[in-house]
């Protein structure tokens, strides 16, 4: 397993082997991208979450309202669509998202409106060893809507106490290794280090797990306009403070 210090130096380098050296190329649902199967990498400074490419130019506001959305539970548009216009094209009703919006299956998983995250806070207060302290986000009943626009890329989150830190694992069944990737580890990052507040631990590493890891053909050029690219602008991201966020 590759392990970076930050994300940036994660996701050049990452998107570097899946540009250059991609094992697959294929068309699922018709578009075109390149592909490697099966990526792992480990973060070990998870907190510093931001790319610094002036060429991709994050949308760190939208990476901020993304992360907040999912811990209110919410799945509506009317919170999300302000920071991204395009966020309806995903939804069937154009009212709510049911895959991409991971804050319900933290909050109000299923029929029975599980509130995972509580159940995982309370697994790790019982046993700081657990391997238990999962959070699903894929839920089978998603491949079963005819059309859907809207399945979860995220299948679920692992949250592992270690020498008094919170490590967390994302298992992702596909992840966009140019634009996805960006607001995914963002947001997974931010729930990973809001969780170690509310447990009253220190942040510990980050470990992220994809089945396949791919670049959409429209992107190409910008990708390597972002390779190409000499970047040296790093800031140091603020931690969450102590106490209740």
């Amino acid at each position: 397993m590759t392990t970076y210090e930050t994300f940036d130096d994660a996701y050049i380098a990452e998107l570097n082997e899946i540009y250059h050296h991609a094992e697959f190329f294929n068309e699922p649902r018709g578009f075109s991208s390149r592909e490697k199967l099966g990526v792992n990498f480990k973060i070990e400074n998870p907190v510093q979450r931001i790319v610094y490419s002036q060429t991709r130019k994050t949308n760190i506001i939208f990476n901020f309202a993304e992360a907040l959305w999912y811990l209110t539970g919410n799945n509506s548009l009317s919170y999300i669509s302000y920071y991204n216009k395009r966020m309806p094209d995903y939804s069937m009703d154009g009212q709510i998202l049911t895959g991409t919006a991971y804050g319900k299956k933290l909050f109000h998983f299923g029929e029975q409106n599980l509130n995972q995250w509580q159940n995982v806070k309370q697994e790790l207060l019982n046993d700081a060893d657990s391997k238990r302290a999962v959070i699903q986000i894929f839920d089978a009943h998603e491949l079963t809507i005819n059309q859907n626009l809207d399945v979860s890329c995220t299948l679920g989150l692992q949250f592992l106490i270690r020498n008094n830190q919170l490590n967390m694992v994302a298992y992702m069944r596909a992840n966009d290794a140019f634009r996805g990737i960006v607001s995914d580890i963002f947001s997974f990052t931010f729930i990973q280090e809001f969780m170690a507040r509310e447990l009253n631990l220190k942040v510990g590493k980050y470990y992220h797990s994809v089945g396949t890891m791919h670049i959409y053909e429209p992107d190409n050029q910008w990708v390597t306009h972002v390779l190409n690219e000499s970047n040296d602008q790093t800031f140091i991201s603020p931690k969450m403070p102590q106490g209740n966020n």
